[in-house]
């Protein structure tokens, strides 16, 4: 599995800057999935910033608001659905000409109802890797190619990363789709390529660019390890061993790249806001 980057995201790198000079709007955005994998695309309407282009549904922030309930009230208003299960996944900033933003953007897995446009908007079911509407937000470009990421990391060697945290050489891992199965022996890790590498935190000091033909990873424990390790465009991160529960779903909810965590239980993991599941070898 080689890493997949679009021509349109990589011309964009610096498009969402670590500070604003602007006042932040916050918005909540769904990631709203169908049984088969599909995810809700609406068309924004003329006389909106943007007319014409794709989003994932969503909206602003109301006084109070916690991202949760602005979500399930934006759902029910535009699209008529029930929200009754959505977990934090990612947020995102950036810079649009109208507006600055921070996205949440949360995964919606559970909602009562069908889709329907209440406020005339086009929608659409579109499966990830295969998407047929344009153009899209420039601000979900990225969501959509995070998307593809599989849900679970297999860790070579990682145990060296846990002897000494320090490390600045990395160790190996294999990305896996849920249903797919890792044989008990290492033998499948000498007869296929690495997918990646894993970093210790120490590795955000380091200035060197990237592998890119490679997904990269990188063990973080705190936010302002996330928020470095986005700028220098890491994939995705892996919450430390050592943090506790309350601290992963903390980092969760304010994560700028998917989050993994080692945990056994995949199901477990993403209610609690982690993109999926690391396991050592």
């Amino acid at each position: 599995m080689t890493k997949p980057v679009s021509p349109i995201i990589a011309s964009m790198a610096g498009a969402s800057p670590a500070g604003a000079t602007r006042a932040t709007l916050e918005v909540a955005v769904g990631v709203v999935f169908r049984e088969d994998g599909a995810v809700l695309f609406g068309q924004r309407l003329p006389g909106k910033p943007y007319a014409g282009w794709w989003e994932f549904p969503g909206g602003k922030l109301e006084v109070g608001e916690s991202v949760e309930q602005a979500l399930a009230r934006e759902l029910h208003e535009e699209l008529g659905l029930t929200v009754t299960e959505s977990v934090p996944w990612v947020v995102r900033e950036f810079d649009y000409p109208h507006a600055y933003v921070r996205l949440h953007f949360q995964r919606v897995t559970r909602y009562v109802g069908v889709p329907q446009s209440r406020e005339g908007q086009q929608l659409s079911w579109q499966q990830v890797g295969e998407l047929s509407v344009t153009p899209i937000l420039p601000a979900a470009l990225p969501v959509i190619e995070w998307l593809t990421l599989p849900t679970q990391i297999h860790c070579i060697a990682a145990d060296a990363l846990a002897q000494k945290p320090n490390s600045t050489s990395p160790n190996a891992m294999r990305l896996l789709r849920s249903d797919d199965e890792l044989p008990d022996s290492g033998v499948l890790f000498e007869q296929h390529a690495l997918d990646g590498q894993i970093w210790s935190s120490q590795r955000l000091q380091d200035s060197r660019a990237l592998n890119g033909s490679l997904i990269q990873a990188v063990i973080c424990s705190k936010q302002a390890d996330i928020d470095r390790a986005a700028e220098l465009n890491f994939d995705l991160v892996i919450a430390d061993q050592s943090l506790s529960a309350s601290a992963r779903k903390a980092l969760a909810r304010t994560t700028r790249l998917p989050l993994f965590v080692f945990e056994s239980d995949l199901a477990l993991a993403r209610a609690s806001g982690a993109h999926g599941i690391a396991r050592m070898r």
